[in-house]
């Protein structure tokens, strides 16, 4: 296939999210979901035009999801064994084929760009493929009312994201490792590049910042596309993480992870970057101290 028809077959993929079968999103759940049907409206809405959604049940199965999946007429997987939230992220990136995929929670909301394009340019598009760059929509936090949330941890992680753009995303895992700004289901994934880096059955609570930490580490950005599309992703107290319990193994996992950041930001003598691996790893400790402490006056 000649060079140009196969760049500009690759732009229709992302102007007017027209992929042609090339994008699929994928919704993984488990147990009753009270967004889900929400978040498949927002899908569906998402583009003009149409694009494979599957819901995909880490079992046992609740009849709650399948009977939404059906009455919204969106394709509905289910596998009776319980393989825990990264091992059914994994069943997701198994079963597409698509050139492009989100995988976003059950209860996060894509919203629809007025003008219906995304104003991605040819050669941005080629240098970023050349150049190992995986690109992601623009995101605001709601809580479990669908109303933006505004706090100072929003705030520090707009402060991190908007110095990443400054220096040109020269620093970009240094201030993900300090705020992690970047949310994973906002990622659009490159089949040709998915599937490089499963996410990892050690990390159930962390998974997502665990992949997005080895893809960086392995020479990979990430960036913005500017579109006035975005993800909306709730976070509310009824999440699965919030419970006490995953803030626990939440904080364990992230130790670990900064263990692994470590050792890269000494392979590759980024003495910044290992200076807040070493501030992460301290909070996260006294994180897990505080948690015990207020576990035993309990």
């Amino acid at each position: 296939m000649p060079t140009n028809l196969f760049l500009l077959q690759m732009l229709s993929m992302i102007i007017d999210m027209e992929f042609n079968d090339g994008l699929t999103i994928l919704i993984p759940v488990y147990q009753d979901s009270e967004y889900l049907s929400e978040t498949i409206q927002s899908v569906k809405n998402f583009t003009s035009q149409e694009v494979e959604i599957v819901v995909v049940e880490d079992g046992p199965s609740f009849k709650v999801n399948q009977k939404i999946a059906t009455e919204e007429k969106v394709k509905y997987i289910f596998h009776s064994a319980n393989v825990g939230i990264s091992g059914n992220f994994n069943r997701c990136i198994d079963i597409t084929t698509s050139s492009f995929y989100l995988i976003i929670g059950p209860d996060d909301r894509l919203v629809p760009n007025p003008t219906k394009h995304l104003e991605e340019e040819l050669h941005t598009l080629e240098n970023g493929r050349n150049n190992k760059v995986i690109y992601y929509l623009p995101t605001r936090v709601i809580n479990e009312h669908g109303y933006v949330k505004k706090s100072l941890r929003e705030l520090f992680k707009y402060i991190l994201k908007s110095l990443d753009d400054v220096t040109f995303h020269k620093l970009q895992f240094e201030t993900i490792l300090l705020g992690y700004w970047l949310y994973s289901p906002s990622i659009i994934w490159p089949n040709n590049m998915i599937k490089s880096y499963y996410y990892s059955p050690e990390y159930a609570m962390a998974a997502d910042f665990h992949r997005v930490a080895r893809y960086l580490m392995n020479g990979y950005q990430f960036r913005e596309l500017k579109t006035s599309a975005y993800l909306e992703y709730r976070r509310h107290p009824n999440s699965e993480s919030a419970s006490p319990m995953n803030r626990t193994r939440v904080r364990e996992e992230e130790i670990l992870i900064f263990g692994e950041a470590r050792k890269y930001m000494i392979s590759q003598k980024k003495l910044i970057g290992l200076g807040l691996t070493y501030i992460q790893f301290s909070s996260r400790l006294a994180s897990l101290i505080t948690i015990a402490n207020n576990k035993r006056i309990k």
